[in-house]
């Protein structure tokens, strides 16, 4: 069992035929292959240098075949991939409810062919970003021309991955451009739906 499991060297010794050919185990004296000096190795190290020799094959598992060590290893393993969340998000069911409210919002289904519309929309965040609003308002028609755009939430998510790329390119940074394209976003819904109560009335 522990010559299947254990990485090691082996000399193959080939002959004209197959039959009369062998594999034998390499065997080496370590002393005679370093000079007698002292490796000190910092135990700070230990993890990378196990980490190496576990690439070739070399650690617990392979080493040690019985029933616990291959346990051990593989437990380890599965752990070294888990991570602790950096943060801790608390639940508020009030942003559950404010976001139920936003998409119990009606906004009219011809709201794109409305001119004040888009004239609304470049106004508000022209008074807010300094660029050309026209590359955003290209994102808000494919956006907006969607059923139910404002409820679907990979839509809106689709339209904000757009207003983000626009930000970058704009020299928002990743986390600030996240956060203005929600807030884009948000003001898109809340334009169009004023828009959509006062042509009701």
């Amino acid at each position: 069992m522990r010559n299947v499991l254990l990485a090691g060297c082996f000399n193959f010794v080939y002959t004209e035929s197959i039959s009369e050919s062998s594999i034998e185990k390499g065997y080496k004296d370590l002393r005679e292959e370093f000079d007698r000096k002292f490796f000190y190795i910092p135990g700070e190290k230990k993890k990378t240098i196990l980490e190496e020799l576990d690439t070739y094959n070399i650690n617990e598992a392979t080493l040690f075949p019985e029933l616990e060590h291959q346990l051990s290893y593989i437990k380890k393993k599965k752990n070294a991939k888990s991570k602790a969340s950096s943060e801790f998000i608390k639940f508020d069911f009030n942003d559950i409810k404010q976001k139920i409210i936003k998409t119990d919002i009606e906004i009219s289904d011809n709201i794109i062919k409305d001119e004040s519309f888009k004239g609304a929309v470049i106004i508000d965040l022209s008074e807010k970003y300094h660029f050309d609003i026209q590359k955003i308002w290209g994102f808000v028609e494919e956006w907006v021309s969607i059923i139910d755009w404002n409820r679907q939430e990979s839509v809106i998510s689709r339209f904000r991955v757009g207003a983000q790329r626009v930000l970058l390119e704009n020299g928002f940074n990743k986390e600030h451009a996240k956060n203005e394209s929600e807030y884009i976003s948000d003001r898109i819904v809340d334009i169009a739906s004023k828009l959509s109560k006062r042509s009701e009335k």
